[in-house]
């Protein structure tokens, strides 16, 4: 009986333990939210890239794992979450960084972002120095002034800075060419100085020239010869975002300090006449590099000491923002129009806020020619066969494809050469039959009278049409036509503009049979006997017909 009751008891509490289970916490299959920043999301110079995650969950979360790739960074196991790390030339190109945030369930949320780095890197194998001549004016200084120290440094890749040292003191540091430096001297700087010019290139290696000059200055008894001591901090020392660092000068003089002054590289910066000698810059990624600081203390009799300190900023690169500017066009026609065959020239004025790449001119919507250099222009030859409006488009482009457009309409009005030319007397008459109409032009010599001649009987009712057909939209031909009876003398009819706008067109009665002869000019040289129309643009048709 007893072991029978034992296994009862067992039983029950093995049931109560697994209703208790069932009604237990719920598991927590939540994953944390993350968010990342990459600062910067460049680098153009080897230095520190740093990645700061923010992680929540439900619950709470526990670490933040960093990966480059495929690759575990670091793990941080507070907030907030961030890790640096160093990036060189070695890792040029895209990385993708990924935070991983995970919680106590091991529930595992991620965010990534990109960084590019992309830092110039000297040849491969570069060992060749820079080669450095280094000139210090004066020689020799016998009162209290200025030296100037002067480098000339060449490289067969490129000079990277030039430094310039009093002995083994660091006086200022020059990335651009020309490299120059300027150091006061006094008393205190009594005796021989070595100048020495280190330049250094991409690849870090260095050449350098050196110079010698001596101060001389004389002294009187009991004048004050000793220079200041000075020392100078920057906060903060590594700059990653755009901002201010902050300069404080510790300067101590036997007899006093009078001023500090603080400058960045060559440019002063600001000058301190009291205790704390303090001085602020604003630095952004413009600067980003080494950049050099100096302090130099002042005392009363003119005696100076100078010291440096560095900041290295590397600050992202903010691109600018995206052109959406289109190029502006203009385009111009010389000659305006063309009467007679030759070359027309159009010009393009285009201008652009970032620059322009290429300009595209189209002739009737068929590209002539692709222009990648001002002037942006194109010459094209016309013949009669051109005759007509042509459509002249302009495109021009920018290095974003931005598309700048314009248009002008060009006319090409050739005149025919005339068919039936010589017929400019009444001895050489062409032939005009009825209702076959004939094209001829006012044109060729300044007062041109074209001769014509039809039979007919007496009696026909017959009308005699002169139209200007010139493909000129802006042509002047105002057509004046003569009907001449058989004797070639006497007028039968005359006509300017009896017809639809300036048509000469004359109905008439043949009154009796025979040849009877027509002559067309211009009303411009029939109304003044001195003058001349003599223009490609003055095409005619003459026609004959019944009514």
């Amino acid at each position: 009986m007893k072991a029978h009751r034992s296994l009862s008891l067992a039983l029950l509490t093995g049931l109560l333990l697994s209703a208790c289970g069932t009604g237990g916490t719920p598991k927590d299959t939540q994953a944390p939210q993350v968010a990342l920043t990459v600062a910067p999301t460049s680098l153009t110079a080897a230095g520190q890239a740093t990645f700061t995650a923010t992680a929540t969950d439900n619950v709470g979360v526990t670490a933040v794992e960093f990966y480059d790739g495929d690759k575990l960074i670091a793990t941080d196991k507070e907030a907030p979450f961030t890790v640096s790390q160093n990036y060189a030339a070695a890792d040029n190109g895209a990385h993708t960084i990924k935070a991983v945030a995970v919680d106590a369930a091991g529930n595992r949320g991620s965010a990534s972002g990109t960084l590019t780095v992309n830092i110039q890197t000297a040849p491969s194998g570069d060992t060749e120095k820079p080669q450095v001549s280094l000139t210090v004016t004066p020689a020799e200084l016998t009162a209290n002034g200025t030296a100037t120290f002067k480098a000339t440094a060449t490289d067969n890749v490129g000079v990277k800075s030039v430094a310039f040292y009093d002995g083994d003191q660091l006086l200022d540091t020059d990335t651009e060419a020309p490299y120059e430096y300027s150091q006061n001297y006094s008393a205190a700087d009594n005796g021989t100085h070595t100048i020495r010019a280190v330049a250094v290139d991409a690849a870090g290696n260095q050449g350098e020239a050196a110079g010698t000059f001596t101060v001389k200055i004389q002294t009187t008894p009991g004048q004050d010869v000793e220079k200041p001591q000075v020392s100078l901090t920057a906060t903060p020392q590594t700059l990653t975002a755009a901002g201010s660092v902050k300069l404080v000068a510790t300067a101590s003089d036997n007899v006093g300090v009078t001023k500090v002054t603080f400058y960045r590289g060559d440019t002063k910066i600001g000058e301190d006449t009291s205790a704390p000698y303090e001085a602020t810059d604003n630095l952004t990624a413009a600067n980003n590099g080494t950049v050099t600081y100096r302090a130099v203390a002042m005392d009363a009799a003119g005696n100076s000491a100078t010291t440096t300190t560095t900041v290295t900023v590397n600050v992202p690169v903010t691109p600018p923002p995206a052109d959406t500017t289109k190029p502006k066009v203009k385009v111009t026609a010389q000659p305006a129009q063309l009467l007679l065959p030759g070359q027309v020239t159009f010009t393009a004025d285009v201008t652009d806020d970032r620059g322009v790449v290429r300009v595209d001119f189209y002739d009737n919507g068929r590209l002539v020619l692709a222009d990648t250099a001002a002037p942006y222009a194109v010459s094209r030859t016309y013949g009669y066969a051109d005759n007509g409006q042509h459509i002249i488009t302009v495109r021009a482009y920018d290095q974003q494809g931005n598309m700048g457009e314009t248009s002008l309409t060009f006319t090409v009005a050739i005149g025919e050469a005339d068919a039936l030319e010589p017929n400019d007397s009444i001895a050489t008459p062409v032939s005009l039959n009825i209702g076959t109409p004939l094209q001829g032009t006012v044109f060729g010599q300044d007062r041109d009278f074209d001769y014509f001649k039809f039979d007919a009987e007496a009696g026909d009712m017959l009308k005699l049409t002169v139209k200007s057909v010139s493909v000129n939209p802006a042509s002047t031909l105002d057509p004046y036509v003569m009907i001449l009876m058989p004797d070639g003398k006497t007028v039968l009819e005359k006509d300017d503009d009896s017809g639809t706008g300036m048509e000469s067109e004359i109905r008439f009665n043949v009154p009796q049979t025979g040849t009877y002869y027509v002559v067309v000019t211009s009303f411009d040289i029939h109304d003044e006997p001195d003058a001349s129309d003599n223009k490609a643009t003055n095409t005619y048709q003459i026609a004959l017909t019944r009514r």
